[in-house]
């Protein structure tokens, strides 16, 4: 449900004939394919629905009934200015996780904020810390970029990380 994905099924070839589901509401997916949200009559989106059944030998099934959860956006305004916090157990870990992130980030939209609240919490600090300042007009995939508000490079501390507050 996340990527808007219907998954193809395991190991399906063709269908068993006395499953008769043409013409009806179920089909089994031969292939991967984009999973549309649907929408009310007023245009606003719906959350996707979605069953998923499993039948074994000797009459043994399993059976779920899925819906998206409600994303509602409850952020407030967006900060202007974001750090970004990695921490590694070396300096070479730390390079390649900036660059790990760094290809992960051009390859995805993530939310400056939601990154830099992760990366700020839900990280266990490790010896070798880099805080990367980022302004609404910079990137973290670019972090050496120049940037109004920015360092010109990360700082890098060797040893026990500094004391840091996260921006309120």
């Amino acid at each position: 449900m996340r990527h808007g994905t219907i998954p193809a099924s395991l190991h399906f070839r063709e269908p068993n004939p006395y499953l008769e589901l043409d013409g009806g509401p179920f089909e089994v997916a031969a292939t991967a394919r984009p999973w549309k949200r649907p929408r009310d009559a007023y245009g606003a989106d719906l959350p996707r629905r979605g069953g998923v059944s499993s039948f074994g030998f000797g009459g043994a099934g399993a059976h779920i009934v899925m819906e998206e959860p409600p994303m509602p956006d409850i952020r407030d305004e967006p900060s202007a200015q974001q750090v970004f916090v990695l921490s590694a157990r070396d300096g070479d870990a730390l390079r390649r996780s900036a660059a790990r992130l760094a290809d992960h980030l051009g390859r995805q939209d993530v939310p400056a904020e939601d990154l830099a609240h992760t990366l700020q919490t839900g990280r266990e600090p490790m010896p070798h810390l880099s805080l990367i300042h980022r302004c609404r007009t910079g990137s973290p995939a670019s972090p050496t970029a120049p940037r109004p508000c920015a360092p010109s490079s990360p700082r890098t501390w060797p040893g026990a990380p500094p004391p840091y507050a996260p921006p309120r």
